[in-house]
């Protein structure tokens, strides 16, 4: 990453407004920002997240870092790309940028197009796709939507809070977070991989995690962009994939979710549920991580880099 014309506050690194770093960036004494993210190769943008709310931002690409052409503008929150935008050279700017220390903001895509319909489990960069509420309070019974990459929807309830801190959602009392995924094909094999981030040390902990129904392991959420679980799971009839959260330590987050259908035929959808089944889903073949590890192809450049 490279800064255009004013010097961020505090002469900070650039690479400080990626997400997972720790003070984020902010133009000096709130003027404007301009940051520069060459991908060194072509790369497939579907969208671009940040944390900062108070002020507008614009989009540019470049084939060659030279000419410019805008392609959004007025954003103020994480939002996708309806089309995704192919470029190798991309530009975030602020015109005014007051009312935050430092803030983070990242492009979400693939290294040369989705991962969707391959069996590859990497993600081009980690996934804090929830991240766009900075801190306010919800109604647990009510349901969030969102818009996963690969165009699955996604609703999450039984949340209580989002949080900057956590890049997403977290739940404080007791009870069940769940994320449901939709619009999968019934019967077919999924890779997925949760996110869980934490950036204040009081408010890490581990807490259970099932998904379709079943015990997987325990997750910790981490202060870094690792995933705290990945493994695969079958879509059930209604095409669905259902990530469940109970709440054991002080505190249970979510941060992100990242889902890409495995290659291959797709089989049977499977049986409707009975009285005798094992819960209404279908078991998926997963694991939870106490020692993240990259859920990503690190041979692959992240964005940004």
């Amino acid at each position: 990453l490279t800064v255009r014309g004013n010097s961020p506050a505090w002469c900070r690194d650039p690479d400080e407004l990626n997400f997972g770093r720790a003070h984020g960036l902010v133009g000096n004494k709130g003027r404007g920002l301009d940051v520069v993210t060459d991908f060194r190769a072509p790369v497939l943008l579907t969208g671009v997240r940040t944390d900062y709310h108070q002020h507008p931002f614009r989009v540019w690409v470049s084939p060659d870092g030279k000419e410019w052409s805008e392609k959004a503008s007025g954003l103020t929150r994480t939002t996708p790309f309806d089309p995704p935008i192919r470029t190798r050279w991309a530009r975030v700017a602020w015109d005014i940028t007051e009312g935050s220390n430092g803030f983070h903001c990242q492009f979400l895509g693939f290294p040369s197009g989705p991962a969707h319909g391959t069996n590859k489990r990497y993600k081009a960069e980690p996934v804090f796709n929830f991240s766009g509420r900075g801190n306010s309070g919800l109604h647990p019974s009510t349901a969030y939507p969102y818009i996963l990459d690969g165009g699955y929807h996604c609703a999450l309830k039984g949340w209580s809070h989002t949080r900057d801190y956590a890049l997403g959602f977290v739940r404080n009392s007791p009870g069940i977070g769940e994320a449901v995924v939709s619009g999968l094909v019934a019967g077919r094999l999924y890779n997925f991989q949760v996110y869980q981030f934490c950036g204040l040390a009081k408010w890490v902990g581990t807490s259970p995690l099932l998904v379709n129904g079943t015990f997987v392991g325990d997750t910790k959420s981490v202060d870094s962009a690792d995933p705290t679980a990945e493994g695969q799971a079958v879509a059930d009839t209604e095409g669905q994939v259902r990530f469940t959260f109970p709440r054991r330590a002080q505190q249970v987050q979510l941060s992100g979710l990242a889902l890409t259908a495995v290659v291959g035929p797709v089989p049977d959808p499977p049986p409707a549920p009975t009285a005798t089944t094992n819960g209404p889903h279908p078991a998926p073949v997963a694991k939870a991580r106490s020692k993240p590890k990259a859920a990503w192809d690190t041979s692959q450049p992240l964005l940004n880099p």
